[in-house]
């Protein structure tokens, strides 16, 4: 009898990362007056 292992494959990520990068999914940008931007996080 064959035994096959069955992997899953991970992302690997961290529990900051994910919570910032939901909070900027939500922010509202604004484009400044020089062409950069400027972000309101309030889950921050």
């Amino acid at each position: 009898m064959k035994l096959v292992a069955k992997c899953k494959v991970m992302r690997v990520q961290f529990i900051l990362s994910d919570y910032v990068e939901r909070s900027l999914a939500q922010a509202v940008y604004d484009k400044l007056e020089d062409g950069t931007f400027a972000a309101l996080c309030i889950n921050l």
